[in-house]
C-alpha cells in the first residue's frame, strides 16, 4: 500500500523502532524503549483532554524531539506548529502535500 511505502522511506528505511505494545507486553517495550530510545512517536489526537498550558508544554517538548512524529490531530494550533508534511487519506488514495498545515 502507498502508507506503507511512504513509511518505509521514511529516515532511509531505517526505522530504529516500532513497537505495538500489548497488555501483556507493556514492561519489557517500555525498558527497551528506555534503553534505546525511538526515532518514530505514532501520536493519536495527543492534545485531547489537555488544558492550554500542558497542550503548550506538550508542543514545546514535541517540537525538541529529533525523530519522526506521525499523528492525528484535529487541533489545528498543534498541526501549524508541528507539521512539516501532510498525509491526507482519501477514498481516492493518500495525497502527501510538502509543507505543514498552515501551507495545506
Amino acid at each position: 500500500s502507498d502508507l506503507k511505502s511512504w513509511l518505509a522511506g521514511l529516515y532511509g528505511g531505517a526505522l530504529v523502532c516500532f513497537a505495538i505494545a500489548f497488555a501483556s507486553a507493556q514492561a519489557p517495550v517500555v525498558a527497551l524503549m528506555l534503553f534505546d530510545p525511538p526515532n518514530l512517536l505514532v501520536l493519536d489526537e495527543p492534545t485531547n483532554h489537555l488544558d492550554m498550558a500542558t497542550k503548550q508544554m506538550l508542543i514545546e517538548a514535541l517540537a525538541q524531539y529529533e525523530g519522526t512524529m506521525l499523528f492525528v490531530s484535529h487541533d489545528r494550533h498543534f498541526l501549524a506548529a508541528l507539521s512539516n508534511r501532510l498525509l491526507e487519506l482519501t477514498p481516492d488514495g493518500i495525497h502527501t502535500y510538502g509543507g505543514g498545515y498552515t501551507e495545506y
